[in-house]
């Protein structure tokens, strides 16, 4: 789902799976920003019914280039019903990284129990 940003990320994320033909995939674009709750809505009714993974990333994220990877490899858990990674500000915001890592901390508690 790309709701009407200006940089040319569908096109980058098409070169991605163009490469890829083994995997499934489908870019929806919007001619007008409704917001992120709008654009999730949007793309999930244009997904099939049998579409085992959803994967949504914001616009303002940077992924490390092993993160999908990675987020994949516990879907092979049976039990496992979402994943999620970790935030962390690259802008060197203390304020924000200190509440992030906590949010963080307890993310992965609270998966472990």
């Amino acid at each position: 789902m790309n709701s009407s940003s200006s940089d040319s990320i569908a096109d980058m994320i098409n070169e991605w799976f163009r490469k890829r033909s083994c995997v499934k995939s489908k870019i929806v674009v919007e001619s007008e920003r409704r917001g992120k709750l709008q654009a999730i809505l949007r793309g999930l009714n244009e997904i099939s019914k049998v579409t085992e993974i959803i994967v949504l990333i914001d616009g303002d994220c940077i992924q490390d280039k092993e993160a999908l990877r990675n987020v994949l490899k516990y879907f092979a858990v049976p039990s496992v019903g979402s994943v999620t990674g970790s935030i962390e500000y690259i802008n060197d915001n203390a304020n924000y990284n200190i509440y992030r890592n906590f949010y963080n901390k307890l993310r992965i508690a609270k998966s472990k129990y």
